[in-house]
């Protein structure tokens, strides 16, 4: 029984009324922040609950060419749709140029074989590494060594001139360092080195993605996550972003199920 209503069991429920407080908690930091939300929608991708957030996400972000055609199906025109990914099939990356607004290219190698494609018909960023481990436990870690998530900060400065110049048609740059956090001081350090690294780059970029890996509902105080963003924000003067996915979703469900033998 759910409350006075039977359920056919096994069933995956989740709490609206907790999903629509979180968002909408993460909506009043974003705009506090000047930072755009995005839900992610690697955690979950129920068509409902989707459209429960979208008054009060600006996008989502997609991993996968079925996740950006479910992403656009729901939000239309009401908000962006973003993706980056280890990897893109040559066939499918005309269709995520048409479907997504953001593309986040996983290394230099992969832009320089789909920009001609995609020019024209969405804004290319680079997926970069900062190489800054965060993360104690390595299979969640984004920067552990021979990681291939992202372009190698020390690889991405001997590829740009010590990071002076962004590559032509690059207008945006993007990062996940964390996994499960609660506090954002690892994010305003991620930024701080960023900034200390790359400043040529982000004095030409028009935005900057911060990925997610960060508890938002749960995290003590949001201070260094506003300090980040308006580090970026004055310096730079770039749209900033953030795309949380289990912090917004993570604890509004479970597994219903009936012991039918023993």
């Amino acid at each position: 029984m759910l409350g006075d209503k039977r359920v056919e069991t096994p069933a995956f429920i989740y709490d609206e009324g907790r999903i629509l407080r979180t968002v909408k908690e993460l909506a009043c930091l974003g705009a506090r922040a000047g930072c755009k939300a995005l839900f992610t929608l690697k955690p979950l991708t129920i068509v409902d609950m989707m459209r429960l957030m979208v008054p009060h996400v600006d996008g989502f972000a997609a991993s996968s060419l079925f996740e950006a055609t479910l992403a656009r199906e729901v939000i239309g025109d009401k908000g962006t749709v973003h993706i980056t990914t280890p990897g893109f099939r040559p066939a499918e990356i005309g269709r995520i140029a048409e479907l997504c607004d953001y593309i986040a290219f996983n290394s230099l190698s992969q832009f320089s074989r789909f920009k001609d494609e995609v020019a024209g018909r969405a804004r290319c960023g680079l997926r970069i590494n900062p190489q800054l481990s965060l993360v104690e436990d390595n299979r969640y870690n984004p920067c552990r060594e021979h990681s291939k998530l992202g372009v190698p900060l020390d690889e991405l400065m001997a590829a740009t001139g010590g990071g002076a110049v962004l590559p032509d048609g690059i207008t945006g740059l993007h990062f996940h360092t964390n996994a499960d956090c609660e506090t954002f001081e690892p994010l305003l350090a991620t930024v701080r080195r960023i900034d200390a690294h790359l400043s040529g780059m982000l004095e030409k970029a028009q935005w900057v993605n911060l990925g997610g890996g960060y508890l938002f509902g749960q995290a003590a105080g949001s201070g260094p996550f506003e300090q980040a963003t308006e580090l970026l924000r004055s310096k730079y003067a770039v749209e900033v972003f953030v795309e949380p996915g289990t912090a917004l979703v993570g604890e509004a469900g479970r597994i219903v199920a009936t012991v039918i033998d023993m």
